[in-house]
């Protein structure tokens, strides 16, 4: 005898997944705009983290190569 579900029980088990997994983005999509709607400066704080984020990306992507500061396997090196 074997551990598995019957033939015929398959597709209940899919469906039963699927709600399941549907119920579960439902409730935390719920749980994310009650609190977005909580916070009345969501919005401001995002732009500020987005800007933050912006401004570390392009100093990182301008390390190294105008200020002598190297780093290795990024292709600057100025070593032979």
């Amino acid at each position: 005898m074997t551990d598995a579900a019957p033939q015929g029980y398959g597709w209940v088990s899919i469906v039963g997944t699927v709600i399941g997994m549907l119920v579960v983005a439902a409730l935390a999509w719920r749980l994310v705009q009650r609190q977005e709607q909580g916070d009345a400066a969501f919005e401001e704080k995002l732009k500020a983290d987005d800007d933050r984020a912006a401004r570390g990306r392009a100093e990182e992507s301008g390390a190294g190569r105008e200020g002598g500061d190297a780093r290795p396997g990024d292709g600057t090196s100025r070593t032979p």
